[in-house]
């Protein structure tokens, strides 16, 4: 339980968003979740917004059928974070969360 409600299903759906090669899958797999939960989508990226982030974001968030109504980008400054996981990226960090929890929502079945 948080705040007196239960965790399952989700409300909220969040994904740090690093502008790697595996974006576009992680998008997809986020829309896919949302979807099945019926789930707003978060979209954190660290780091500056600038027109071209935005616009290639944008790209992919519409072709994944995202839009104002059932996602938030948000862009925040800050540190990176690969240095705190050593060799291991946050993108496949955030990937082994998923699958995770794709893994989870199929055994509740």
């Amino acid at each position: 339980m948080i705040k007196g409600k239960p965790s399952y299903p989700f409300h909220t759906i969040a994904l740090a968003v690093s502008f790697s090669p595996g974006l576009e899958f992680l998008i997809r797999e986020t829309k896919r979740l949302c979807d099945l939960h019926a789930a707003m989508a978060i979209f954190v990226h660290a780091g500056k917004k600038t027109g071209d982030k935005f616009r290639e974001l944008s790209s992919v968030l519409s072709s994944a059928r995202f839009h104002d109504g059932n996602s938030r980008i948000y862009w925040e400054q800050g540190v990176r974070l690969i240095p705190y996981f050593g060799f291991v990226s946050v993108k496949w960090l955030i990937y082994y969360w998923l699958e995770r929890l794709i893994r989870a929502d199929f055994g509740r079945r």
